[in-house]
């Protein structure tokens, strides 16, 4: 009798819950609470008592050989089983329907309905004139099956960690793809750099994501401008200058040297004598702050209009350097916000190269010779967002690959919990029947 038989209908009108028994409404009341909690709470300890009536089970064989005790080894694990795995008391808890039981047991009685079949083939192997051999076999093979989720679910760890190995670097490939970095910046680590800041923090290969950390890193700019408004602090106007010798040292071993040279020293002499800075030796750190933000514009402009000598690219990126480490050294506060602002420079610059290549590139080129159906392939091969999503989405599922692989042991362990309590009680059903 389920838990609602004996209720009134609900068609007898909104009065007829009235001639309900106290004791009887008490306990519908409380009953889907037990619901949810019940179930849950007997797949947890049966998680828990499955290797421990694994292993009472596997003790009790040489006793059992030995004649030291009469119960069966599959007996002594299903009492250690039942013994530790809470049983549901209220009518709710115990019923199939509720589908935290029948889910659980749905696929407790799949795995050991193939476990069922696969015991039975394997002894069909074994001879006829040998029938204890045959049902050792099945029982063997049968046992085997339905502990093999559990089995499975041990190396779930191990699986996910190396399933994330393989997605996060199938993801770093893919976006390395997409950047196309220079041989100086694979050689320095900002390649990697650059492409682990567009996968952890979400940015394309496009011009549209150089924008977004434009965007981010204006805003930034912002926070760090608010943290300096009160600050006495100064920057050394040397210590910003000297950012730009080892341009010097750079370009001094080119075999053509002399236009890099010459702008270095333009940009040296226009900086030592600023207007804003010609009488200082120390510079406000709102100054600096403020002089930064307009080199970092002028920089900006010059990506998207009138093109710059890559020097004096250089020689500017230098100088902001310069400025932002020696505020963020004046100012502690701001070394926070200097520390999430320096990859996202370096990933925007590089971004900002890779699109203005694209945007010089013909999108289709010889794409058209060949066979049309490959004409997918061969647009995906050339545009870098497409791949830009596709490390991404990689990127995002390696990051889930762990903590899917730590859900499998227990996953794995319930699954063959159910699967012994289904076979369980078909052998129980079947000792009713047969008296």
């Amino acid at each position: 009798m389920g838990a609602f038989d004996d209720l009134p209908d609900a068609s007898q009108g909104s009065g007829a819950f009235a001639d309900i028994p106290p004791a009887k409404k008490k306990r519908f009341e409380g009953e889907p609470i037990a619901a949810a909690l019940e179930p849950l709470l007997s797949m947890a300890t049966g998680a828990v008592a499955k290797p421990a009536s694994d292993i009472a089970g596997l003790a009790s064989i040489p006793l059992h050989a030995l004649g030291i005790t009469q119960t069966d080894p599959t007996e002594v694990k299903n009492i250690v089983q039942q013994g530790m795995t809470y049983e549901p008391r209220t009518e709710l808890g115990k019923s199939e329907a509720n589908p935290l039981n029948f889910i659980p047991q749905a696929i407790g009685k799949g795995v050991n309905w193939a476990a069922t079949g696969l015991g039975k083939q394997a002894a069909k192997l074994i001879p006829d004139t040998s029938p204890n051999l045959q049902a050792g076999v099945q029982h063997s093979v049968t046992e085997a099956v339905n502990e093999a989720p559990m089995f499975i679910g041990a190396g779930g760890p191990a699986t996910g960690a190396a399933t994330q190995g393989a997605l996060k670097g199938g993801a770093q490939r893919l976006m390395q793809s997409a950047l196309k970095p220079t041989e100086e910046a694979l050689r320095t680590g900002k390649a990697a750099t650059a492409i682990d800041t567009l996968l952890n923090e979400g940015y394309n290969v496009t011009k549209g994501g150089a924008e977004k950390m434009t965007t981010r890193l204006e805003s930034l700019d912002n926070m760090l401008g608010e943290a300096i408004k009160g600050s006495d602090a100064t920057v050394s106007k040397d210590a910003v200058v000297s950012r730009l010798w080892p341009e010097y040292q750079r370009a001094v071993k080119d075999a053509n040297p002399n236009a890099s040279l010459e702008a270095i020293s333009k940009s040296w002499d226009e900086y030592v004598n600023h207007p804003l800075l010609a009488d200082r030796t120390e510079i406000p750190v709102q100054l600096a702050q403020e002089m930064k933000r307009a080199t970092n514009k002028a920089i900006q402009d010059a990506a998207y209009g009138a093109p710059i000598l890559p020097q004096t690219t250089r020689n500017k990126k230098a100088l902001v350097r310069g400025m932002r480490e020696e505020i963020a050294a004046a100012v502690p506060e701001v070394g926070p916000i200097n520390a999430e602002m320096s990859p996202l420079i370096n990933a925007r610059d590089m971004v900002e190269r890779r699109a203005a290549m694209d945007a010089n590139k013909n999108p289709l080129g010889i794409g058209l010779v060949g066979s049309l159906t490959h004409l997918p392939l061969w647009l995906l091969d050339r545009s870098a967002l497409p791949k830009s999503l596709l490390a991404r989405l990689l990127n995002t599922m390696g990051e889930a690959a762990p903590a899917a692989g730590e859900a499998a042991l227990p996953a794995g362990m319930v699954m063959s919990q159910q699967a012994n309590e289904a076979q369980r009680r078909k052998r129980l059903a079947e000792l009713l029947g047969s008296q």
